[in-house]
């Protein structure tokens, strides 16, 4: 069972679309006794709108996620087989990247991908060497991490 506020964190971080956050409230208010007034606002209005109402009005709020995290919970959803998908999250990562501790291999991931071929190149260049890099270094080294950054 994921909370509001949970739920409210992965449509901040690209994860989820409107309109799942919307299907989940629905089925949040079909599941539990009784229903919260968040929750019915959430379903009715959607999270853009309820996000920019007064904390007072609508209290959930997403939560802010480090970088490992939301490296994590991106890689997990990465479909390596999709250049569009291997796209956001290289893009995504060789972006936020910079400022955080290097010594973290999901930060040095994120600077190697920037190194090797420049967030502003990505999209121009031949992927499958790009996808190869990401496969290897998503499956070994980082994903008994990732896993555990996520939960």
């Amino acid at each position: 069972m994921r909370s509001i506020e949970s739920t409210l964190t992965l449509w901040v971080s690209g994860l989820l679309s409107a309109g799942e956050v919307v299907d989940w409230a629905n089925a949040e208010i079909a599941r539990v006794d009784q229903p919260t007034e968040d929750l019915f606002n959430l379903a009715s209005y959607g999270p853009e709108k309820c996000l920019k109402w007064l904390e007072y009005e609508f209290p959930p709020r997403p939560s802010t996620l480090t970088y490992a995290q939301q490296f994590a919970l991106r890689a997990l959803a990465t479909s390596l087989e999709s250049r569009e998908s291997t796209f956001r999250f290289a893009d995504w990562a060789s972006r936020n990247c910079f400022g955080e501790d290097l010594s973290d291999p999901m930060v040095s991931m994120g600077y190697e991908m920037y190194r090797t071929w420049g967030y502003a190149q990505v999209g121009t260049c031949d992927w499958r060497p790009h996808t190869n890099f990401l496969s290897v270094l998503m499956t070994k080294p980082l994903a008994p991490q990732a896993t555990s950054n996520a939960a």
